[in-house]
């Protein structure tokens, strides 16, 4: 049997911030790895399975009550909801307008990413939520911490020079302030080269995670609202757009080009602009760690080196 070649390339990514299910399209870039077959794997698989939700809500009742039992057996009550209207209105048309629902989804998702062709050789949704919890919790998530803190020290700090490296002292410094494991130095470096075309829309999306008040919501409900609000959403969008340009503007420590290759970073095309993200300044023991890094003779070699 022959291997199929790797796919290469630049990732464009195209949003169309008035099409509700535009999310999607964000949320499946986040696993890119190179292969835009994987990538119509992904949206395919994704939007299968909301048609599938559609077609359970379709038998049942689909009324207003019927909308605040599913709330209630998911334990979202009507003041959560209140305060996540995204994946309120989101949830709310599923239930009440499964049928709508169903075929929006096909027409602006499933359809245009391959259809059911796709879909029966993509490797199936706990494998596509797998790559993703793998990214949310490992080299997609910390290179894109690493994109955030080298702007917030280059946006708040200007007497601390901005580079991966001194950011990658802050990211060791940081594990009391996150709910993940802190990789290694020389992992992070790893994660950095693996995945740092698409750490824009991982900085974006920790930014406005950060920003996001939902009370006391700890559903997972409270993070999709982030994607099916579409104020937030096209805030979010506009914050991975800041995030691309700043990248190929910037270089880091020793390094001649900039921190992403332009043919690399992902490309956000969507009709909004670039918005500077509303970064708080490093914490005191962040700042000191980032100003406490000097540039040893011999280390870890900037990824960027490896071009």
């Amino acid at each position: 049997m022959t291997k199929r070649p790797r796919e290469s390339g630049q990732l464009v990514l195209h949003l169309d911030l008035d099409d509700p299910f535009a999310w999607i399209r964000f949320l499946a870039a986040q696993t890119w790895d190179g292969s835009r077959r994987k990538m119509g794997q992904t949206l395919a698989t994704l939007s299968a399975d909301l048609i599938a939700a559609a077609q359970d809500a379709a038998t049942q009742e689909g009324s207003e009550a019927e909308f605040k039992l599913r709330a209630q057996q998911l334990r979202l009550s009507e003041a959560d909801l209140a305060r996540m209207p995204g994946y309120s209105a989101f949830f709310k048309s599923l239930v009440i307008n499964p049928l709508e629902f169903s075929e929006t989804v096909f027409e602006r998702i499933f359809n245009p990413a391959g259809s059911y062709r796709t879909l029966a050789e993509a490797p199936g949704t706990s494998q596509i939520l797998k790559d993703y919890a793998r990214a949310a919790e490992g080299h997609a998530y910390f290179s894109g911490v690493l994109l955030m803190i080298t702007a917030n020290i280059a946006l708040h700090h200007p007497d601390v020079q901005s580079s991966l490296n001194r950011a990658m002292e802050v990211i060791q410094d940081w594990p009391n302030s996150i709910r993940k494991k802190v990789p290694s130095d020389r992992t992070i470096w790893k994660y950095w080269k693996q995945s740092r075309s698409i750490s824009p829309l991982w900085a974006a999306y920790i930014t406005a995670h950060n920003e996001y008040n939902a009370g006391n919501v700890e559903s997972s409900a409270a993070a999709h609202d982030l994607f099916m609000d579409l104020a937030k959403f096209r805030q979010m969008v506009a914050y991975a757009k800041w995030y691309s340009a700043f990248a190929v503007s910037r270089s880091s420590d020793g390094a001649a080009g900039p921190l992403i290759p332009h043919d690399e970073v992902v490309e956000v095309i969507a009709d909004v602009l670039p918005i500077q993200p509303h970064l708080q300044p490093l914490r005191p023991e962040m700042l000191r760690a980032a100003k406490n890094y000097l540039a040893p003779s011999r280390k870890f070699q900037d990824p960027l080196k490896d071009h």
